[in-house]
């Protein structure tokens, strides 16, 4: 099991590109970046993203703490205004994060580390499915990513002659080399707004503009309670709460795969870097799949990702017992080492560093690492 943060997007480029890439203005952005002023073509289009930018903007921004601190401030206080400018937030980082992939699959794809990877993977899943004469013993690759860029899925899909046309095709486990679970969603999955017309071609703006509540949205835009809401989650949520608390929450299984179709006609499934905010948007399927997947895991690779998702980290500690092999491919490897601690010492593991990140790890340790017994 791959673990993906950004850090992982951010560096995916080496050799001769890797200047170029460092330099674009659509390199995928890290946390604290998300709103710098190399996006300013972006956040002028959205009011919401512009009234928080005097704290944004601020020098080394935590972006997850005044995020969670506003988030508080709609749940204790049901601030409206604040509340209409995350969701404004969330069709900006859409926009953003489409944008930030194209450029990525277009125009940086010669010298990429997901290609190299994706790459190096295939053929050792092809070696030991050829080896274990089809038996279902040979190796598969699941990859969680917290990133909601696509820039990941498109390289496998390539690598793998595989296609995402569906929320299924995610996870689809028994028949699949891999599975990619996404718990903070992506910028291509979204609700579908059954009408459109009176958004009048801008649906962010409008929601915004007639300060549209998360009643409004779901339960009259969307659909109503009957049909949004699913029944079945107050197990599942008691079960990532640090409290063991359950709720109902809305249903995700209705979400869609954004293709082609206009960004307008649908409501965005990405979740906002809160920072202590317990919650996966992701289909219940991919989150019971991921589940369950994570009692198979032998070897669990590190990149990019600092360790600090609360929620999954519980899901690790509690279900992940088979892993062997921990590797870390980070420069700030000792923050994730102090993160996974709990699980590290569950484990009795000692992890593997690859100092140099992503690229250390693509060009020094794919091989080393992957095609041994752990």
């Amino acid at each position: 099991m791959f673990v993906f943060g950004a850090g992982a997007s951010a560096n995916c480029v080496f050799g001769k590109q890797k200047e170029e890439f460092v330099n674009d203005v659509l390199r995928p952005p890290l946390g604290p970046s998300l709103f710098q002023s190399r996006f300013k073509n972006y956040y002028n289009r959205f009011p919401g993203v512009k009234q928080s930018l005097h704290f944004l903007q601020d020098v080394n921004p935590d972006v997850e703490a005044l995020f969670e601190e506003e988030w508080k401030n709609i749940s204790r206080e049901s601030n409206q205004e604040v509340l209409s400018r995350h969701m404004n937030i969330q069709y900006y980082l859409q926009e953003v994060l489409k944008d930030v992939t194209h450029r990525v699959t277009q125009n940086f794809y010669e010298q990429n580390l997901y290609v190299k990877l994706a790459n190096r993977l295939q053929k050792i899943y092809s070696g030991s499915k050829k080896h274990n004469f089809g038996r279902p013993s040979f190796q598969k690759f699941a990859f969680v990513s917290f990133n909601q860029d696509t820039i990941l899925e498109t390289f496998l899909s390539e690598q793998f002659g595989l296609k995402f046309s569906s929320l299924d095709d995610y996870v689809n486990v028994n028949n699949s080399p891999l599975c990619v679970f996404k718990p903070h969603g992506s910028w291509n999955w979204g609700w579908q707004f059954p009408n459109v017309t009176e958004f009048n071609g801008n649906t962010s703006g409008w929601l915004f503009e007639h300060k549209i509540n998360f009643f409004e949205l779901y339960f009259k835009l969307l659909g109503d309670h009957i049909k949004m809401i699913d029944w079945s989650t107050s197990g599942v949520e008691a079960s990532i709460n640090a409290h063991g608390l359950g709720k109902y929450t809305i249903d995700k299984s209705q979400l869609q795969i954004i293709g082609d179709e206009n960004l307008n006609y649908f409501y965005p499934a990405l979740l906002l870097p809160y920072r202590d905010k317990d919650e996966f948007t992701m289909p219940l399927r991919h989150f019971l799949n991921m589940e369950d997947y994570l009692g198979y895991v032998e070897t669990l690779v590190i990149i990019g990702w600092k360790g600090n998702e609360a929620a999954f980290n519980r899901l690790l500690l509690r279900g992940a017992d088979k892993i062997k092999k921990v590797i870390i491919a980070d420069p700030q490897y000792k923050q994730v080492e102090e993160n996974l601690k709990d699980l590290l010492l569950k484990l009795n593991i000692t992890p593997i560093i690859y100092e140099g990140g992503f690229e250390d790890f693509v060009q020094n340790g794919i091989d080393k690492e992957l095609n041994k017994p752990v």
